[in-house]
């Protein structure tokens, strides 16, 4: 029985690292939430110290003993992210990315210092499809086709209704 829970308990976490091993898509010009959940025991807000990464160097969002400190945030980041403090009680350091751009490419890493824990998030950022531009038709032929319509349309009442 025990070796059934533990090939469980394996293959839980297996399957949980691969769902984040796949690659989190966003739009340039979008925002695209980061996920980083912990599952244990209840924290308190001094030790809930969250640090954010991209590639392993840019400091994307720091939580600190319960708050969100932009002391040493990377410029790049500035003003484009966002967490959820209503959520950290939750285990919830998920993080809001605004104005995704292709320089934010690359890998994310949550490092949970409480639970000496790193949750790493490849983004994968696309161009937005281009909007179709409107072309210029010729309006005076519409116009036409809508009136040629239209008196077809009485003409034929009239001969109906005679």
């Amino acid at each position: 029985m025990c070796t059934r829970w533990l090939i469980t308990c394996m293959f839980l976490l297996l399957v949980n690292k691969v769902s984040l091993e796949k690659p989190i898509i966003a739009v340039e010009g979008g925002t695209i939430i980061l996920p980083c959940l912990y599952s244990g025991a209840p924290l308190q807000r001094d030790e809930m110290n969250v640090f954010w990464r991209h590639n392993d160097k840019r400091k994307v969002h720091n939580i600190v003993k319960g708050e969100v400190s932009v002391v040493e945030q990377d410029p790049a980041y500035q003003n484009r992210t966002e967490s959820f403090p209503k959520e950290f009680a939750k285990g919830n350091f998920s993080i809001k990315l605004s104005r995704v751009t292709s320089s934010d490419n690359g890998a994310y890493s949550c490092h949970m210092l409480f639970e000496s824990d790193v949750q790493s998030i490849q983004l994968q950022v696309e161009r937005a499809a281009p909007q179709p531009t409107p072309r210029p038709g010729n309006k005076a032929m519409e116009v036409r086709s809508i009136l040629s319509s239209l008196v077809f349309a009485v003409l034929l009442g009239y001969f109906f209704f005679i």
